[in-house]
């Protein structure tokens, strides 16, 4: 009887996950939160290749790091719902993508233009959310941002802008420790 039961919950949390999964697939504006109004008067943006691929290696990382026991539990989060490319997208146009961080304009490489969660991926409030370059995204505290370092990504960023980045970075961490100082 006991293992009949379990078998029943487990059967439950399956058909929980895939309701779930059917829905973050097919999100409209009626879905999304009544709470955050710039979402349902926003047109959704046409997605465009850099998008698609940044969507596509940051959920590869969050499963990469779940599978290697990085994380300590799952989050249900998914990189790749309709919804969090919209979020995500509005973000970055609203930085003129522009990293947060080091100020290191990215209209030309959207791709190195990441989303980051202040305080990990589940609260996607817009206040929880900074557009960072990837480099500055690599040097966040907490999680496992340091292995954004071993991708292409970053490596073809480094290529392309390592100098100018550094210099952007340098300069903007002595303006805010002189900003303090005051």
């Amino acid at each position: 009887m006991e293992m009949l039961i379990a078998i029943a919950l487990v059967i439950i949390v399956i058909a929980i996950i895939l309701a779930g999964r059917e829905k973050s697939r097919d999100v409209s504006d009626k879905d999304l939160s009544p709470f955050e109004p710039e979402l349902h008067s926003a047109s959704k943006p046409a997605s465009d290749a850099s998008d698609k691929d940044w969507c596509s290696f940051e959920s590869k990382l969050h499963i990469e790091l779940h599978s290697k026991g990085k994380l300590s539990k799952p989050e249900p989060f998914d990189y790749g719902a309709d919804e969090w490319k919209v979020r995500s997208r509005q973000l970055r146009e609203q930085a003129q993508w522009r990293c947060q961080a080091c100020n290191l304009s990215l209209y030309q490489h959207k791709h190195y233009l990441h989303t980051h969660h202040i305080w990990g991926t589940r609260y996607n409030n817009p206040k929880n959310l900074r557009a960072l370059c990837i480099g500055c995204h690599s040097e966040q505290p907490g999680g496992n941002h340091y292995l954004l370092k071993g991708t292409r990504d970053y490596q073809g960023f480094m290529k392309r802008y390592g100098k100018k980045w550094r210099r952007e970075s340098s300069e903007d961490l002595k303006r805010d420790y002189s900003e303090t100082k005051k």
